[in-house]
């Protein structure tokens, strides 16, 4: 995809962010049946063929969807990342660590590929920031591919708490190496030749490796505002997000506004919750798209590829790519 239609992904604003209006199932679905056979890429030319003919949404779409089904459901992984931080502690961190590390801590010539490529997409899409996010927002977001979700002491039901846990490291682990991958581009190390924008990158973070998130000055916090969060502990999860929502307001009670961590909160969850029948008409047109997005349930995308009714011609589970660089050998 970044050779032949990298231009046209730049020029598209925030396209890393999942549910845009223009992302299609059924066009995913489309392309990767075109692309595969039989659990396989088919020839280079006739995929060129077929990239060049289709829209950026589903592109990213299908980047995203390949991305977490390769070998440890990650593009890089944890593993690697903490070889590769072992590697620059002991040699003091050197300007081009990346280049010189990272090749060492890759699975193969193939993962290595795999992962040079995300980094030239993450930082062209960052030269274009102004149509974007910035670098940083950028890192975060692709830590979900970046890296499998970490195996930490908290158990039980996926929560929102639990996917924040997970998350964070994720984000700040993929901007630290967004920050080591700039620092090897130029030649001898000479940053001011790298174009403005990545310039700007570096030197806005000249701490390195850069400090983790519960660690970062908050100079923004006028600007951001608190937000109440609900957990409800149940014996069954609910199925969708609109069922959560509908338990939420169904369990909220507002008779003691005490109970509240602060008054703001008591207020805010009122407004919303008080009346279980108007909470989904209170939501914005926006964000009930997203809600009906986030409650689509296809099985085509997450079945295994042998069931009836499954619509992909192949099996595109966690892992799937273990034998591709013996394929291309």
């Amino acid at each position: 995809m970044t050779p032949l239609r990298i231009q046209l992904v730049l020029l598209t604003p925030f396209l890393l962010l999942p549910m845009r209006p223009e992302q299609l199932d059924i066009n995913l679905k489309d392309f990767l049946n075109a692309i595969f056979l039989d659990g396989l890429p088919i020839d280079a030319e006739s995929m060129k063929k077929i990239v060049r003919d289709t829209d950026e949404y589903t592109l990213m779409s299908a980047l995203k969807f390949i991305w977490c089904r390769l070998p440890g459901n990650c593009i890089i992984g944890w593993k690697v990342y903490t070889k590769f931080v072992k590697m620059e502690e002991e040699s003091n961190y050197p300007r081009r660590s990346f280049l010189e590390f990272m090749p060492l801590c890759l699975a193969s010539g193939a993962h290595a590929s795999i992962v040079y490529d995300f980094f030239d997409l993450i930082v062209a899409i960052a030269m274009n920031s102004k149509e974007n996010m910035t670098a940083k927002k950028i890192s975060k977001v692709c830590g979900l591919w970046a890296f499998h979700p970490v195996r930490n002491k908290q158990t039980g039901t996926p929560s929102f708490e639990r996917g924040l846990f997970e998350w964070i490291p994720a984000g700040d682990a993929m901007f630290h190496l967004l920050l080591a991958f700039l620092n090897s581009m130029p030649p001898k190390g000479q940053i001011d030749k790298l174009p403005k924008v990545l310039q700007l990158i570096l030197k806005r973070n000249p701490d390195y490796p850069p400090p983790p998130t519960e660690a970062t000055p908050n100079t923004s916090a006028k600007f951001l505002q608190e937000i109440p969060m609900v957990t409800i502990r149940a014996n069954r999860p609910s199925k969708n997000p609109a069922e959560l929502i509908t338990r939420v307001s169904k369990t909220l009670k507002f008779d003691d506004p005490a109970l509240f961590y602060t008054r703001e909160d008591y207020l805010l969850l009122k407004r919303l919750f008080n009346d279980p029948d108007l909470v989904f008409s209170k939501l914005s047109e926006e964000g009930a798209r997203i809600l009906d997005n986030l409650c689509l349930y296809d099985e085509d995308m997450i079945a295994d590829g042998i069931s009836d009714g499954n619509q992909l011609r192949f099996r595109l589970l966690g892992g799937w790519a273990h034998d591709m660089t013996e394929r291309q050998a």
